[in-house]
């Protein structure tokens, strides 16, 4: 900033630690973008996937943003674990209200709506696919949720092969 280079950028943020000043001093050093990928709406969900934020954060990520006229881009998953009907229309109503708040600066070619990828070895997988009845295999690929189907007996305790 203090040199005036002209650089244009654009970073993810981690939702509560957006604040009017952090935007404004990167809008200043040429960010035009700021890219968010909270994966759900739902406080529930969110724990489940053990991210430190809150839906609220995630209001008061945007309205800052707006507030600063920074553009952003949001991404979220389905099939996220504890993710149902009600979180689902949670997600449609934020978005509708984003949209409303935002206007032109909600990129809406930057809104991700993915299926959830669960990943070999990590704390998710070994609880998700058992209760699904998964056995993952030892490949770097991950797990597509949206392609799986419930398991038709009880996996309380999965035998797991990797």
């Amino acid at each position: 900033i203090k040199r005036r280079i002209k650089i244009k950028w654009t970073a993810w943020f981690n939702e509560k630690y957006i604040t009017e000043e952090l935007l404004n001093m990167c809008k200043e050093a040429g960010c035009t973008m700021i890219s968010l990928s909270p994966d759900s709406v739902s406080d529930s969900v969110l724990k489940k996937l053990h991210k430190n934020i809150t839906g609220m954060d995630i209001d008061n990520a945007y309205k800052i943003a707006g507030k600063c006229q920074v553009p952003v881009s949001l991404n979220f998953m389905v099939n996220g674990p504890g993710e149902n009907l009600l979180s689902l229309v949670k997600l449609i109503i934020f978005l509708i209200k984003a949209k409303l708040h935002l206007g032109r600066l909600l990129n809406l070619h930057g809104l991700f709506i993915v299926p959830m990828r669960i990943y070999p070895h990590t704390k998710i997988s070994f609880g998700i696919s058992g209760k699904m009845g998964i056995v993952l295999a030892n490949s770097p690929r991950p797990v597509n949720t949206s392609t799986l189907k419930p398991a038709s007996r009880d996996f309380s305790r999965p035998k797991i092969t990797w």
